[in-house]
């Protein structure tokens, strides 16, 4: 999962899509961070692991939307709706286990209900 990431922001990066780009590279950080951490550099995480930074990671982009609408920083929100978009597409619709915390569907909830506000 990790080089389709990263060939995903390489494209992105063609393509001059900063804030792509931007979450992209950080996810990559933070997946790398974990290896060390774990001490799998050699091997790598496993598909399981790198889920789990990106469902933590779109909790965070999560919290920051609701932040920003409640604020009333559209800019900021538009930010981090590209962001959330960017992750969500490595995180399955549906997780075994119950990891899933529900994001992807108060994403879409929460832009309906902000738009309507606007």
């Amino acid at each position: 999962m990790r080089d389709t990431i990263h060939n995903d922001m390489t494209q992105a990066l063609k393509q001059k899509q900063h804030v792509v780009v931007n979450v992209l590279r950080f996810v990559l950080s933070e997946i790398t961070n974990r290896e060390i951490e774990l001490q799998k550099q050699e091997q790598g995480l496993d598909d399981a692991e790198v889920i789990k930074i990106l469902l933590k990671e779109m909790k965070r982009r999560q919290e920051s939307l609701d932040l920003y609408r409640d604020l009333g920083r559209v800019a900021d929100f538009l930010i981090e709706e590209k962001e959330l978009k960017a992750l969500e597409k490595y995180v399955p619709e549906k997780m075994s286990g119950g990891g899933h915390t529900g994001v992807k569907t108060q994403s879409t909830a929460k832009k309906k209900q902000y738009s309507n506000r606007v």
